[in-house]
């Protein structure tokens, strides 16, 4: 495994074929996580991130602190189409990489590709979670995870 990228919040794994090749698809999830665990991404306007459940709450998991980490899009692609492939029995993961890997007329979308449409668009989520967070009650709700 290499690292790429000066600054450890925009820093990105790169896996090399030795990694790949035995598809241990928990080994590159559970590796994954461990770096951004230890390369903690923090909110910012510079860089856009998505808050991950580590154990997916299909399987059980909290929205616990513990349970999350925050990714790049990127990222957050990669960590559930190998959750998908480490659980292919969980329908729940099976449906949430779908929403990741197609748009809606069904073309199917490249994790970088998928980084760059989040990114396209994360001044208008921005502003759509700002009026959002304008409700006491989504506030009281989800204060938690912002």
């Amino acid at each position: 495994m290499s690292v790429r990228g000066g600054n450890p919040s925009q820093q990105t794994r790169v896996l090399t074929n030795s990694e790949t090749s035995d598809m241990d698809y928990a080994k590159l999830y559970n590796a994954l996580i461990s770096f951004r665990k230890s390369n903690l991404l923090l909110k910012s306007k510079e860089l856009y991130t998505e808050v991950h459940h580590i154990v997916p709450k299909c399987l059980g998991g909290s929205d616990d602190h513990e349970n999350l980490v925050r990714l790049t899009a990127r990222e957050h692609f990669i960590a559930h189409r190998l959750l998908a492939k480490m659980y292919p029995e969980s329908s729940g993961l099976s449906l949430t990489i779908l929403n990741f890997k197609y748009t809606r007329d069904g073309h199917r979308i490249h994790h970088k590709e998928f980084e760059r449409l989040r990114n396209s668009v994360k001044d208008s989520h921005s502003k759509f979670m700002l009026e959002l967070w304008e409700d006491k009650e989504f506030r009281n709700k989800n204060g938690q995870y912002f």
